[in-house]
């Protein structure tokens, strides 16, 4: 109660010290966002690296607006995907793991490109999402839009973009006009304040956006809530973008410093990390925009350089490793160099001839691991005859893209494909990643889609060549292993090809149903091989390509509904198999294991505002029973995770108040989060991996 009415008064506070007249807290950007919610009508860029409606895409895109964002019961990105169809994310010990349409037991989301206003920032280390571990990758009071493209999309991304791809578009300055202050309270120790201000300015020429965010909350898996520690996460994040005419430059900076854990494995043993887990991320970009007077010429060029600094997975799962081997070495340390990745993607758009939007691009990019040596293996140590280590590689490619218009722009058939190099040095081969796909505007109320493409996916260097423990149990005598990671430097990429066939179609006014149906081949999948052993240290991890080819069938059905402003929603039924082919086995003798892939899943999501003062969503997911890794049933006698349901609501109320000439829009939110209090598990392991259960949140903000 404390936490609330702190919270409550810095922002009355900060009512009365700034006051002038501001704009509505609920407005919204895009101004026709209810009839675009409904019909796929708003305009993304992920999905082709141009502006084009959601609808003419040349694949499945789900799109989550500002409205729907702010409306919502989630308090992060993450926990917004959960409502995608398609989109499955599960909690583990160290982050939320997100797979598009896919499987697997990499808890990095390696298989999944993240774009910020469509730069990557996939880690060059894991391949997964860059905070390791982290609550959040991206503050979601920055997010205008979320663009998810389900499917592959190597053939205009390369690497990564392998399950599909996840665009964050961020709020600019010219979206706020002004100051907001957001504060939220609730379970599991958490406390967020975040600020943000922004405007245009020099008569719109230019614009700028600074947002802070301080946080601290607990991870919600029992491995942490449920120990006697209570060990917490602390962050803070900066988010700069600023734009002068065609040019725009941002800046984002995430620290993090969690405390350490002492979890009991048995009696007399327990697993420990080291006592602060930190971590430094900083990503710069900056893209110029230039387009002819007659619109034939575009031309558009994009930088970035991220870089990663702190704790290694050794500091985790090997702390007392060194130790034993040599005392006077001490715990690994808190800060590595982690290195550093930079890309250049320069790309021209040619409008010359008719009926052809035409894109080429150039991109290089150039990716070191970093001086580090915490859990990795160094070069020189491979075995004799084995491909050699490489710590850092860079390498070039060319794409293009042709969106032809015919049948009076009826029909639309792109055509793309993209060529990567051999990387310098030599550590993966060139690679070709085409697509080709056609959209059908049957007429006003029917859209028909198809489509082929293929995808490939090179291995981190984390599944190369991480060489430390995996479990370390510590007792008051001795630090010994229970399990250790084995590297393999012989990782090939692996490969996906994927058909598609959709459907979208006004049933009405207010109804609008679309289905997506897709089948994929996967070609050299790396899985996570476990082999359990009764001898300390006999146990191992190690990643490997599967000898057999796994294929995947999936449809997604959804109805959106818009009855009105104050009542709208979708509902939407998933449902996904999967089988090989060929009777190969990896070295622990076990077939392609379909794990965390529920066969079906169905989300319900309906926003209702009584009131122009009052907002209310309610939101269900269920998710089917999923396949668990073998390796971890000899330890929790479970091959399986049971189904769940999760229920989430939240009500807001926005009051009418000023004080003379000051208008001061504030909002008030409470969430309610797993109403049925099922308390489900995500992820099996040997350690408490359960969610808290029932959890509220209380938020308040102002806009000034």
């Amino acid at each position: 109660m404390s936490r609330i009415l702190s919270a409550f008064s810095l922002l009355i506070l900060s009512q009365i010290v700034w006051a002038k007249s501001v704009p509505d807290l609920s407005a919204v950007p895009d101004l026709s966002e209810e009839l675009a919610f409904l019909r796929s009508e708003m305009v993304i860029e992920a999905a082709t690296k141009t502006a084009i409606k959601a609808s003419d895409a040349p694949g499945a895109v789900t799109v989550i607006g500002l409205e729907q964002i702010r409306n919502s019961t989630a308090t992060s990105i993450p926990e917004l995907l959960r409502l995608v169809a398609g989109v499955n994310v599960r909690w583990n010990p160290m982050m939320q793991t997100i797979t598009i349409r896919g499987f697997g037991q990499s808890p990095f989301s390696s298989r999944v490109l993240l774009l910020i206003d469509g730069v990557p920032y996939n880690s060059w280390n894991k391949g997964g999402f860059p905070q390791q571990p982290g609550l959040d990758f991206f503050p979601l009071e920055n997010v205008k839009r979320l663009e998810v493209i389900k499917g592959s999309g190597s053939a205009l991304y390369g690497e990564n973009a392998y399950w599909g791809v996840l665009n964050i578009v961020s709020i600019s300055g010219a979206d706020l006009e002004g100051t907001r202050v957001k504060a939220l309270v609730g379970d599991r120790n958490t406390t967020n304040v975040s600020v943000q201000t922004g405007a245009s300015v020099m008569d719109g020429d230019a614009e700028y956006l600074v947002s802070v965010k301080s946080g601290v909350s607990q991870f919600p898996v029992g491995f942490y809530f449920n120990s006697d520690a209570e060990p917490e996460n602390e962050s803070v994040e900066l988010f700069t973008k600023g734009r002068y005419k065609n040019f725009t430059a941002s800046y984002y900076r995430h620290e993090s410093d969690a405390d350490g854990f002492n979890y009991p494995l048995f009696p007399g043993a327990s697993f420990q990390s080291i006592d602060n887990i930190e971590q430094t991320v900083e990503i710069f970009a900056a893209n110029y925009q230039y387009e002819t007077s007659d619109k034939k010429y575009s031309f558009s060029g994009d930088v970035s350089y991220a870089r990663r600094e702190g704790s290694s997975c050794a500091s985790c799962h090997a702390a007392q490793q060194n130790i034993q081997n040599d005392p006077t070495l001490g715990l690994f340390p808190e800060q590595a160099d982690h290195g550093d990745l930079f890309i250049a993607d320069i790309k021209m758009g040619i409008r010359e001839w008719a009926g052809h939007d035409i894109l080429v691009g150039i991109e290089t990019r150039d990716q070191d691991t970093g001086s580090h040596s915490d859990g990795l293996l160094r070069p020189g140590d491979e075995p004799e005859g084995a491909r050699p280590v490489v710590y850092d590689y860079s390498k070039s490619a060319i794409y293009v893209q042709d969106m032809i218009s015919l049948m009076d722009d009826e029909l639309t058939l792109t055509l793309g494909a993209r060529y990567d190099t051999k990387t310098d040095p030599g550590l993966f081969g060139d690679t070709l990643s085409p697509r080709a796909s056609v959209v059908y505007q049957v007429n006003d109320e029917l859209t028909i889609r198809g489509g082929w493409n293929r995808s490939f996916r090179y291995p981190s260097p984390s599944e190369m060549y991480q060489n430390n423990w995996f479990i370390g149990a510590v007792t008051e005598q001795a630090a010994f292993p229970l399990s250790v990671f084995r590297p393999n430097t012989e990782l090939d990429p692996e490969s996906i090809t994927s058909f598609e066939f959709g459907i979208e179609y006004e049933l009405s006014d207010s109804w609008h149903a679309k289905s997506d149906f897709y089948y994929s081949q996967v070609k050299d999948f790396i899985v996570q091989v476990g082999v359990s052993s009764e001898v300390p240290g006999g146990s191992y991890i190690q990643f490997e390509n599967h000898g057999n080819d796994a294929r995947l069938i999936g449809l997604e059905t959804e109805f959106r509904f818009n009855y009105d402003e104050n009542l709208y929603g979708f509902f939407s039924w998933v449902y996904q198999d999967g089988s090989q082919s060929g009777n190969a086995v990896d070295s622990s003798g076990r077939e392609i294991e379909f794990v965390y892939m529920p066969e079906n899943k169905f989300n319900f999501v309906t926003f209702y505002n009584p009131t122009e003062n009052w907002q209310t969503s309610l939101e269900m997911i269920w998710y089917d029973e999923v396949q668990a890794p073998e390796f971890w049933s000899s330890f929790t006698q479970k091959t399986s995770l049971a189904s769940y349901t999760t229920i989430n609501a939240s009500v807001s109320y926005q009051p009418n108040v000023s004080w003379g000439d000051f208008e001061a829009p504030l909002r008030f939110t409470l969430y309610a989060k797993d109403l049925l209090d099922e308390a489900q598990e995500e992820t099996m392991l040997p350690i408490d991996s359960t969610s808290p259960g029932t959890e509220y949140f209380l938020s308040a903000e102002i806009l000034f």
